[in-house]
């Protein structure tokens, strides 16, 4: 992508996948902690890109599927207010506790289970996130009907990469799962 100079949503494809290697790595440092305090540094840096993805994703779609002619400046500045604040949040948590009221370390497994009680902007922050993400997915989707055949097929692909990490997720947060505290 980088090197896609002219190519429309070549920055923001830039910045989705710089977003979601730094979730990775924040992931692969989480695994590898055995202490809550190691757990929780790597949960900073995997909400450096959690926060980012979801409006580089959106974006990246809008741009993808030539709907992005509503995209000022501004309203592209209102997009990371969220994701911005929820980044102060996390990094902040242990002062007021809205992203995580509580967390323990569950060391019946290896790893480690970290279980976290979810704060109040969690569920703003995640709510917001999920709302993104379907958008895009909408417009992807509604997107198909003006679409060649060959433009079809790569949407159909992004709509894949997409939606079943989204339902992932979903069902991590709600913890829909037999192992509900890990991700």
């Amino acid at each position: 992508a980088a090197r896609m100079r002219e190519t429309p949503g070549r920055f923001t494809l830039i910045l989705l996948m710089s977003g979601v290697a730094v979730w990775c790595f924040g992931c692969v440092i989480e695994l590898q902690q055995i202490t809550e305090i190691g757990k929780l540094l790597a949960c900073k840096i995997q909400y450096l890109g959690i926060a980012t993805v979801p409006v580089t994703w959106f974006l990246f779609v809008i741009t993808y599927v030539r709907r992005d002619g509503w995209l000022t400046g501004t309203r592209r500045a209102l997009l990371w207010i969220i994701p911005t604040v929820t980044l102060l949040l996390m990094w902040t948590n242990e002062a007021h506790h809205l992203m995580y009221q509580a967390t323990s370390l569950d060391l019946g497994g290896y790893p480690p289970y970290w279980r976290i009680t979810y704060g109040a902007w969690f569920w703003i922050h995640v709510s917001y996130n999920w709302g993104l993400v379907a958008i895009a997915l909408c417009l992807a989707f509604f997107s198909l009907r003006d679409l060649a055949p060959f433009y079809r097929r790569q949407v159909l692909v992004l709509l894949g990469i997409a939606f079943f990490p989204l339902v992932a997720n979903i069902v991590y947060v709600l913890r829909l799962t037999p192992l509900p505290y890990f991700d």
